[in-house]
Protein backbone atom coordinates (compact mmCIF):
# COMPACT_ATOMS: atom_id res chain seq x y z
CA UNK A 1 0.00 0.00 0.00
CA UNK A 2 2.80 2.23 0.77
CA UNK A 3 4.73 1.80 -2.15
CA UNK A 4 1.63 2.15 -4.45
CA UNK A 5 1.00 5.49 -2.51
CA UNK A 6 4.51 6.82 -3.32
CA UNK A 7 4.49 5.36 -7.04
CA UNK A 8 1.09 7.65 -6.83
CA UNK A 9 2.44 10.85 -5.90
CA UNK A 10 5.26 9.96 -8.16
CA UNK A 11 2.58 9.86 -11.20
CA UNK A 12 0.49 13.25 -9.84
CA UNK A 13 3.73 15.37 -10.17
CA UNK A 14 4.65 13.72 -13.47
CA UNK A 15 0.92 13.75 -14.89
CA UNK A 16 1.00 17.73 -14.91
CA UNK A 17 2.45 18.02 -18.30
CA UNK A 18 2.80 15.39 -21.04
CA UNK A 19 2.13 11.78 -21.68
CA UNK A 20 3.99 9.17 -19.27
CA UNK A 21 4.41 6.40 -22.32
CA UNK A 22 6.05 5.53 -24.84
CA UNK A 23 5.46 4.33 -28.63
CA UNK A 24 5.48 1.45 -29.91
CA UNK A 25 7.48 3.06 -33.09
CA UNK A 26 9.01 5.78 -32.19
CA UNK A 27 7.83 8.55 -34.84
CA UNK A 28 10.51 9.93 -37.20
CA UNK A 29 13.12 12.39 -36.34
CA UNK A 30 11.39 15.01 -38.28
CA UNK A 31 8.18 14.89 -35.22
CA UNK A 32 9.28 16.11 -32.06
CA UNK A 33 7.65 14.04 -29.44
CA UNK A 34 9.49 15.06 -26.41
CA UNK A 35 8.54 18.28 -24.21
CA UNK A 36 11.30 19.89 -22.80
CA UNK A 37 10.17 20.61 -19.56
CA UNK A 38 8.41 17.84 -18.43
CA UNK A 39 10.41 15.63 -20.69
CA UNK A 40 7.34 13.58 -21.91
CA UNK A 41 5.39 12.89 -24.89
CA UNK A 42 3.73 16.86 -25.56
CA UNK A 43 0.09 17.12 -24.36
CA UNK A 44 -1.73 19.69 -26.59
CA UNK A 45 1.40 20.67 -27.98
CA UNK A 46 2.00 24.03 -28.41
CA UNK A 47 4.58 26.09 -31.00
CA UNK A 48 6.42 28.38 -29.16
CA UNK A 49 7.53 32.18 -31.22
CA UNK A 50 11.36 31.63 -29.66
CA UNK A 51 14.00 31.06 -31.91
CA UNK A 52 14.27 27.41 -30.63
CA UNK A 53 10.73 26.46 -32.44
CA UNK A 54 10.22 24.05 -29.99
CA UNK A 55 7.00 22.29 -29.12
CA UNK A 56 5.92 22.28 -25.60
CA UNK A 57 3.59 20.75 -23.51
CA UNK A 58 0.59 24.05 -23.42
CA UNK A 59 0.18 23.11 -19.52
CA UNK A 60 4.38 23.40 -19.18
CA UNK A 61 4.35 26.42 -20.83
CA UNK A 62 1.85 28.20 -19.61
CA UNK A 63 3.37 27.65 -16.21
CA UNK A 64 6.31 29.12 -17.37
CA UNK A 65 5.20 31.83 -18.63
CA UNK A 66 2.21 32.44 -15.92
CA UNK A 67 5.30 32.39 -13.73
CA UNK A 68 6.94 35.39 -15.41
CA UNK A 69 10.00 32.79 -16.19
CA UNK A 70 11.65 33.07 -19.74
CA UNK A 71 11.99 30.33 -22.15
CA UNK A 72 13.65 27.46 -20.86
CA UNK A 73 15.57 26.84 -24.04
CA UNK A 74 16.88 30.16 -25.17
CA UNK A 75 15.95 32.51 -22.33
CA UNK A 76 14.25 34.40 -24.45
CA UNK A 77 11.30 36.23 -21.94
CA UNK A 78 9.22 37.74 -24.57
CA UNK A 79 7.60 34.87 -26.13
CA UNK A 80 4.56 33.71 -27.73
CA UNK A 81 2.80 30.03 -28.52
CA UNK A 82 0.25 28.83 -30.05
CA UNK A 83 -1.50 24.94 -30.08
CA UNK A 84 -0.09 22.99 -33.07
CA UNK A 85 -3.37 21.24 -33.94
CA UNK A 86 -1.18 19.06 -36.65
CA UNK A 87 1.16 17.92 -34.46
CA UNK A 88 -1.26 16.78 -32.21
CA UNK A 89 -3.52 15.19 -34.27
CA UNK A 90 -0.36 13.27 -35.64
CA UNK A 91 0.71 12.26 -32.00
CA UNK A 92 -2.56 11.41 -30.93
CA UNK A 93 -2.74 8.39 -33.93
CA UNK A 94 0.21 7.14 -32.80
CA UNK A 95 0.33 3.35 -31.20
CA UNK A 96 1.57 3.60 -27.58
CA UNK A 97 2.46 1.42 -24.76
CA UNK A 98 1.07 1.60 -21.44
CA UNK A 99 3.23 3.49 -19.00
CA UNK A 100 2.22 0.56 -16.35
CA UNK A 101 3.91 -2.05 -19.12
CA UNK A 102 6.45 -2.61 -16.35
CA UNK A 103 4.14 -3.97 -13.90
CA UNK A 104 2.39 -6.33 -16.11
CA UNK A 105 -0.14 -4.06 -18.50
CA UNK A 106 -0.33 -5.81 -21.90
CA UNK A 107 -2.29 -2.73 -23.41
CA UNK A 108 -1.40 -0.51 -26.50
CA UNK A 109 -3.55 1.65 -28.34
CA UNK A 110 -3.57 5.08 -29.87
CA UNK A 111 -2.08 8.02 -27.58
CA UNK A 112 -5.52 9.76 -27.97
CA UNK A 113 -7.14 6.38 -25.82
CA UNK A 114 -4.04 6.56 -23.09
CA UNK A 115 -5.75 8.79 -20.82
CA UNK A 116 -9.04 6.51 -20.96
CA UNK A 117 -7.52 3.51 -20.74
CA UNK A 118 -5.58 4.65 -17.10
CA UNK A 119 -9.20 6.04 -16.23
CA UNK A 120 -6.97 7.65 -13.41
CA UNK A 121 -9.64 9.75 -11.76
CA UNK A 122 -12.51 7.91 -11.67
CA UNK A 123 -15.74 8.30 -10.44
CA UNK A 124 -17.33 5.91 -7.73
CA UNK A 125 -19.73 3.72 -10.34
CA UNK A 126 -16.15 3.81 -12.86
CA UNK A 127 -13.89 2.93 -10.07
CA UNK A 128 -12.64 -1.14 -11.73
CA UNK A 129 -12.64 0.31 -14.93
CA UNK A 130 -9.15 0.84 -17.01
CA UNK A 131 -6.18 0.47 -16.43
CA UNK A 132 -5.81 -2.62 -13.83
CA UNK A 133 -2.30 -1.30 -13.03
CA UNK A 134 -2.80 2.30 -11.83
CA UNK A 135 -2.85 2.93 -8.41
CA UNK A 136 -6.27 4.11 -6.75
CA UNK A 137 -6.54 5.90 -3.60
CA UNK A 138 -9.42 3.80 -1.29
CA UNK A 139 -13.01 5.33 -2.03
CA UNK A 140 -13.51 5.32 1.79
CA UNK A 141 -10.71 7.76 2.86
CA UNK A 142 -7.90 5.43 4.82
CA UNK A 143 -5.29 7.42 2.70
CA UNK A 144 -4.38 4.07 1.46
CA UNK A 145 -3.57 3.47 -2.56
CA UNK A 146 -3.63 0.38 -4.38
CA UNK A 147 -3.52 -0.81 -8.25
CA UNK A 148 -6.79 -0.97 -9.61
CA UNK A 149 -7.02 -4.93 -9.66
CA UNK A 150 -6.45 -4.64 -6.07
CA UNK A 151 -8.54 -1.60 -4.91
CA UNK A 152 -11.63 -3.80 -4.57
CA UNK A 153 -10.42 -6.48 -1.91
CA UNK A 154 -9.19 -3.67 0.20
CA UNK A 155 -12.48 -1.77 -0.05
CA UNK A 156 -14.33 -4.53 0.81
CA UNK A 157 -12.34 -7.05 3.12
CA UNK A 158 -9.40 -4.97 4.68
CA UNK A 159 -10.00 -1.36 5.04
CA UNK A 160 -10.38 0.17 8.38
CA UNK A 161 -12.72 2.32 7.35
CA UNK A 162 -15.36 0.11 4.99
CA UNK A 163 -19.09 0.70 6.15
CA UNK A 164 -19.71 -2.18 8.34
CA UNK A 165 -22.53 -3.27 11.06
CA UNK A 166 -22.03 -4.91 14.10
CA UNK A 167 -22.74 -8.61 13.21
CA UNK A 168 -24.18 -9.29 17.16
CA UNK A 169 -26.74 -6.35 17.42
CA UNK A 170 -27.84 -6.00 14.08
CA UNK A 171 -28.18 -2.38 15.08
CA UNK A 172 -24.99 -0.47 15.81
CA UNK A 173 -23.38 0.89 11.91
CA UNK A 174 -20.26 3.06 11.44
CA UNK A 175 -16.82 1.97 9.60
CA UNK A 176 -15.31 -1.10 10.46
CA UNK A 177 -12.69 0.48 12.54
CA UNK A 178 -15.17 1.88 14.99
CA UNK A 179 -17.19 -0.75 15.48
CA UNK A 180 -14.32 -2.85 16.50
CA UNK A 181 -12.42 -0.48 18.84
CA UNK A 182 -15.47 1.70 20.25
CA UNK A 183 -18.24 -0.27 19.95
CA UNK A 184 -17.61 -3.89 21.02
CA UNK A 185 -16.14 -3.54 24.24
CA UNK A 186 -19.77 -1.63 25.15
CA UNK A 187 -22.25 -3.94 22.85
CA UNK A 188 -24.58 -5.78 25.15
CA UNK A 189 -24.88 -9.13 22.59
CA UNK A 190 -20.81 -9.49 21.95
CA UNK A 191 -19.56 -12.39 23.20
CA UNK A 192 -17.81 -12.48 26.30
CA UNK A 193 -16.28 -15.29 28.23
CA UNK A 194 -16.85 -16.32 31.68
CA UNK A 195 -14.98 -13.59 34.59
CA UNK A 196 -14.05 -17.33 36.41
CA UNK A 197 -12.85 -18.84 33.25
CA UNK A 198 -15.17 -21.43 33.14
CA UNK A 199 -15.55 -23.79 30.14
CA UNK A 200 -19.54 -23.15 29.10
CA UNK A 201 -19.49 -21.39 25.91
CA UNK A 202 -19.07 -17.51 25.50
CA UNK A 203 -22.48 -15.85 26.85
CA UNK A 204 -23.92 -12.15 25.33
CA UNK A 205 -22.57 -9.42 27.60
CA UNK A 206 -25.77 -8.83 28.92
CA UNK A 207 -26.40 -12.28 30.19
CA UNK A 208 -23.18 -12.63 31.86
CA UNK A 209 -23.79 -11.78 35.57
CA UNK A 210 -26.85 -13.50 35.63
CA UNK A 211 -24.56 -16.70 34.79
CA UNK A 212 -21.84 -15.82 37.33
CA UNK A 213 -24.63 -15.55 39.60
CA UNK A 214 -26.71 -18.55 39.37
CA UNK A 215 -25.29 -21.07 36.90
CA UNK A 216 -21.45 -20.98 36.61
CA UNK A 217 -20.19 -24.17 38.00
CA UNK A 218 -16.91 -22.24 39.73
CA UNK A 219 -18.89 -18.99 41.12
CA UNK A 220 -18.15 -19.73 45.25
CA UNK A 221 -21.71 -20.22 46.78
CA UNK A 222 -22.91 -20.66 50.61
CA UNK A 223 -23.63 -24.39 51.71
CA UNK A 224 -27.85 -24.40 51.51
CA UNK A 225 -27.35 -25.30 55.51
CA UNK A 226 -25.70 -21.41 55.88
CA UNK A 227 -28.82 -20.54 57.94
CA UNK A 228 -28.16 -23.64 59.90
CA UNK A 229 -24.62 -22.57 60.64
CA UNK A 230 -22.39 -24.44 57.82
CA UNK A 231 -19.85 -21.99 56.88
CA UNK A 232 -18.47 -24.02 54.22
CA UNK A 233 -18.20 -21.72 51.04
CA UNK A 234 -17.33 -24.31 47.76
CA UNK A 235 -17.38 -23.75 43.74
CA UNK A 236 -20.89 -24.33 42.88
CA UNK A 237 -19.83 -27.81 41.08
CA UNK A 238 -18.45 -29.20 44.62
CA UNK A 239 -21.31 -28.42 46.46
CA UNK A 240 -23.12 -31.56 45.62
CA UNK A 241 -20.09 -33.77 47.25
CA UNK A 242 -20.25 -31.33 50.07
CA UNK A 243 -23.63 -32.03 50.84
CA UNK A 244 -23.09 -35.50 51.25
CA UNK A 245 -21.59 -34.75 54.73
CA UNK A 246 -24.96 -35.63 56.48
CA UNK A 247 -23.13 -36.46 60.21
CA UNK A 248 -22.13 -32.77 59.80
CA UNK A 249 -25.23 -31.52 58.34
CA UNK A 250 -27.36 -33.82 60.73
CA UNK A 251 -25.51 -32.64 64.03
CA UNK A 252 -26.04 -29.01 62.69
CA UNK A 253 -29.78 -29.38 62.25
CA UNK A 254 -30.36 -31.13 65.66
CA UNK A 255 -28.49 -28.35 67.17
CA UNK A 256 -30.95 -25.84 64.86
CA UNK A 257 -34.17 -27.71 65.56
CA UNK A 258 -33.18 -28.01 69.50
CA UNK A 259 -32.67 -24.15 69.60
CA UNK A 260 -36.13 -23.62 67.78
CA UNK A 261 -37.98 -26.18 70.02
CA UNK A 262 -36.64 -24.37 73.13
CA UNK A 263 -37.34 -21.11 71.47
CA UNK A 264 -41.01 -22.46 70.90
CA UNK A 265 -41.06 -22.85 74.33
CA UNK A 266 -40.43 -19.89 75.63
CA UNK A 267 -42.82 -18.29 73.03
CA UNK A 268 -45.29 -20.79 74.35
CA UNK A 269 -44.97 -19.71 77.92
CA UNK A 270 -45.22 -15.71 77.04
CA UNK A 271 -48.07 -16.43 74.75
CA UNK A 272 -49.59 -18.08 77.91
CA UNK A 273 -48.62 -15.34 80.66
CA UNK A 274 -49.33 -12.83 78.69
CA UNK A 275 -53.28 -14.58 78.38
CA UNK A 276 -53.27 -14.76 81.57
CA UNK A 277 -52.53 -10.85 82.35
CA UNK A 278 -55.22 -10.07 79.77
CA UNK A 279 -57.89 -12.29 81.69
CA UNK A 280 -57.14 -10.63 84.91
CA UNK A 281 -57.02 -7.21 83.54
CA UNK A 282 -60.47 -7.69 82.04
CA UNK A 283 -61.59 -8.64 85.82
CA UNK A 284 -60.07 -5.71 87.09
CA UNK A 285 -62.25 -3.67 84.51
CA UNK A 286 -65.18 -5.52 85.32
CA UNK A 287 -64.92 -4.78 89.21
CA UNK A 288 -64.32 -1.42 88.38
CA UNK A 289 -67.13 -0.85 86.31
CA UNK A 290 -69.67 -2.58 89.11
CA UNK A 291 -67.86 0.00 91.58
CA UNK A 292 -68.83 3.63 89.39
Amino acid sequence: AHGARARAARVKSRIRGGYDCEFVTPPPDVFQIECPICLQIPKEPCLISCPCGKEFCRECIERIKEDGKPCPLCNLSDFTFLRHHGSERYLKAQEVWCSHKKDGCKWTGKLGEYERHLNRNPSPENQLTGCQFVPIECEHGCGEWFQRHHIASHQKGACPKRPYSCEHCHEYESTFEDVTKNHYPQCVKYPVTCPNKCRDAPFERQNVNNHVKDECPLTEVDCPLHYAGCEVRLPRKDMPEHMTDTVTHLTLLATVTQSLLKENQELRQTTEDLKKENQELRQTTEVLKKEN
